[in-house]
């Protein structure tokens, strides 16, 4: 959050570069350097596309894409996972049948995460994850309102960059502090300016969101919202 994703990224490239360069010397001190570039870029390749996601992803169907993303790369890794397994059984005995395939695979991936920084920098993300209408209407259902805008209102929060961003985390205390911020009186005001019609269509529409959330502030945001519906009514 404080550097940003482009710095991920350059910290990626070069932890890619230092790998390669000594991924094949036959020297101990080399390929502790060589491991500790690797585990540093595993980590933060994990930490870019968790990212990423978020800036893609509504927090509603954020594991869903998530999950999606991994099964894609299992399924594209494999066949070049096994290409490099290949090319080491029918390389000649030796340190050259390891070598070879990771100097390829090393300098593969270095291009490609360099084209694909340049890439990056000239199409950036966009500030917030795109929303389907049924999205916004489910986010906002959790909070007793019917759109993003009314949640802002609600609770208290300048941009709907920083309310995605709020309820995308996975910390508690995130949570809690997204629900304590409710303001119940403005709540009860938006719930008495609806027709009946729609609370009510709203208030049998939350369970069925409760359901399909897992985690998060999807009950103690209802109960709130609930709330605020008996006042108004």
């Amino acid at each position: 959050d404080i550097f940003g994703v482009k710095a991920i990224m350059y910290c990626l490239g070069f932890s890619m570069i230092v790998a390669t360069a000594t991924c094949g010397i036959a020297s101990w001190a080399m390929q502790t350097i060589a491991s500790t570039s690797l585990v540093l870029f595993t980590t933060l390749f994990m930490l870019f596309v968790s990212r990423y996601l978020l800036m893609y992803a509504p927090p509603n169907r954020f594991g869903t894409v998530q999950g999606i993303y991994l099964l894609l790369v299992i399924v594209a890794s494999c066949p070049i996972s096994a290409l490099g397994l290949l090319a080491t059984a029918m390389l000649p005995q030796g340190m050259d049948a390891y070598r070879i395939p990771m100097l390829a695979y090393g300098i593969a991936g270095t291009w490609s995460m360099t084209l694909y920084g340049i890439y990056y920098c000239f199409n950036p993300a966009p500030p917030t994850p795109p929303l389907l209408p049924e999205d916004e209407r489910e986010l906002a259902g959790n909070f007793g309102c019917a759109t993003l805008d009314e949640v802002l209102q609600v609770v208290q929060i300048s941009s709907k960059q920083e309310l995605l961003k709020a309820l995308s985390s996975t910390e508690p205390e995130t949570i809690q502090r997204l629900v304590a911020s409710i303001d119940a009186q403005k709540l009860a005001e938006m719930m008495a300016g609806r027709d009946v019609e729609d609370i009510a269509k709203m208030l049998e529409d939350a369970p069925e969101a409760d359901d399909e959330d897992d985690g998060g502030a999807g009950d103690d945001d209802d109960d709130g919202a609930g709330a605020a519906a008996t006042s108004a009514a």
